[in-house]
C-alpha cells in the first residue's frame, strides 16, 4: 500500500481505527492531553512516593529501628528530609541511619555518614539529608527499608518529635 503524506495542519472529526501499531515520537502526547478518568494502569506510569517514620510530638527521641518500606518494584530513594519539633539542649545527640535488606540479607546504610541531629539542628524546619547518600540507592521487589534512630542524651536533653520522610521514585514494571 502506497503511503500517504499530508503537509500542514489537519483538522479531522470522527474516529480513527489503527489495524497495526500506531507510531508516535517521544514527547507527542503530554499530560494535557491524557483525560482525567483514563484509566491509566499503575503499572505504566512514574510516580514519587513518600514514606514517613515518626516519633511523637513533643516527646524526647528515642533510640529504634523501624522498618517502614517494602519495594513492590524496581525504585529509588531520591531524597529525605528530617525534622524535630524540639530543638536538642547541651551535647545531647540523634544519629538517623537508612538502610537497606535484599533478599534477606543483613541490613547496610545507604548513608555516608549517617545524619545527625544536634542543638545546631533547626527546630520545626525541614533539612534535606539527601547529600548523605552513599552513591544512588536503589532497591528492587522485595527490599526493606529501615530507618535507624540512636539517640544519646549526654549532659542535656534529646530533640523531640523526629520525623524522617523518605521519597522513592519508581517507574511501571
Amino acid at each position: 500500500m502506497a503511503t500517504s503524506n499530508i503537509f500542514g495542519d489537519l483538522t479531522y472529526h470522527g474516529e480513527i481505527n489503527v489495524r497495526s501499531a500506531l507510531n508516535m515520537p517521544a514527547g507527542t502526547i503530554a499530560d494535557a492531553e491524557v483525560a482525567s478518568d483514563a484509566d491509566i494502569q499503575y503499572d505504566k506510569m512514574q510516580h514519587v512516593h513518600a514514606v514517613v517514620f515518626n516519633q511523637a510530638d513533643g516527646a524526647a527521641a528515642a533510640t529504634e529501628d523501624r522498618i517502614v518500606h517494602i519495594s513492590r518494584t524496581a525504585e529509588t530513594l531520591i531524597g529525605y528530609q528530617y525534622c524535630i519539633d524540639g530543638a536538642a539542649v547541651g551535647d545531647s545527640t540523634v544519629d538517623i541511619d537508612i538502610q537497606k535488606s535484599t533478599g534477606g540479607g543483613a541490613f547496610a546504610t545507604v548513608l555516608s555518614p549517617e545524619t545527625q541531629i544536634t542543638s545546631a539542628t533547626a527546630n520545626i524546619t525541614a533539612v534535606d539529608g539527601s547529600g548523605d547518600f552513599d552513591g544512588t540507592p536503589t532497591g528492587v521487589a522485595g527490599d526493606l527499608w529501615k530507618v535507624a534512630v540512636a539517640a544519646t542524651a549526654g549532659t542535656g536533653t534529646l530533640p523531640q518529635g523526629l520525623c524522617v520522610v523518605l521519597w522513592f521514585a519508581a517507574s511501571g514494571q
